[in-house]
């Protein structure tokens, strides 16, 4: 058989994976896609392939692609652009090569119903980060999901502004107004022993003749507070 009648040839239960991906190659020629394209799409059909085992279009199987892809999701090695090339990849392969295409390819290879990563983590997702979290890290991660802290309020919050008797933490939000927020009480054990060890070291500092930085500004950014709040 010639090679041009190899390549106008529908898919058969013997062809190799190279001779699919050929006709594919030709057919994404045609189309004039580019170069890294072509490329990108003959790679993620190889794998595909490969990974179930069989190259007759018509006999794979919905399932075959949902488990596919499913499993690149669950793998965490490709973030979401990856995946999407994935998924148009698979679904060019069907309606490039596969007369009719099938109706459930979409569905199949949805990567934005399949992919798409929680916007918030759980409570029981929490607490298994901050188990394995010690010291100012620990205090941090507890200050953001217990006091609803954002990076830029942790990192520049004072002693002065954590009022242990109430519960309450006191601190200036990016937009420039002061927030009162209520402090976890399971929290309060570890915000005390990082500020112990701070003092603790500041003594030793002060002692070696150091424990002195200057602050810029340091009065117009202190938040304005209630005296109410005071201990």
């Amino acid at each position: 058989m010639s090679k041009a009648q190899q390549q106008d040839k529908h898919v058969g239960p013997d062809e190799s994976v190279e001779a699919l991906l050929f006709d594919l190659r030709r057919n994404m020629t045609q189309r004039g896609f580019a170069q890294s394209t072509q490329t990108g799409y003959a790679s993620w059909v190889s794998r595909f392939l490969i990974s179930i085992g069989h190259t007759k279009l018509e006999d794979i199987a919905e399932a075959e692609v949902v488990a596919y892809m499913t499993g690149l999701k669950h793998s965490g090695r490709y973030k979401n652009a990856t995946l999407a090339q994935a998924a148009n990849s698979i679904r060019f392969l069907f309606r490039a090569m596969s007369k009719p295409c099938p109706e459930w390819v979409n569905n199949a290879t949805d990567v934005e119903r399949r992919v798409a990563p929680p916007t918030v983590l759980s409570g029981e997702q929490v607490a298994k980060v901050l188990a394995h979290l010690n010291g100012a890290h620990r205090v941090m991660a507890w200050l953001a999901y217990g006091a609803g802290l954002g990076l830029s309020e942790i990192v520049t919050l004072r002693v002065g502004s954590i009022f242990f008797r109430k519960q309450l933490v006191s601190f200036v939000s990016d937009d420039g107004t002061c927030r009162v927020n209520p402090l976890p009480k399971l929290m309060m054990p570890s915000l005390r022993a990082h500020i112990d060890w701070v003092v603790a070291q500041y003594e030793l500092d002060s002692r070696a003749g150091y424990g002195y930085v200057g602050l810029s500004n340091a009065n117009t950014s202190a938040p304005v507070l209630s005296s109410e709040l005071a201990d």
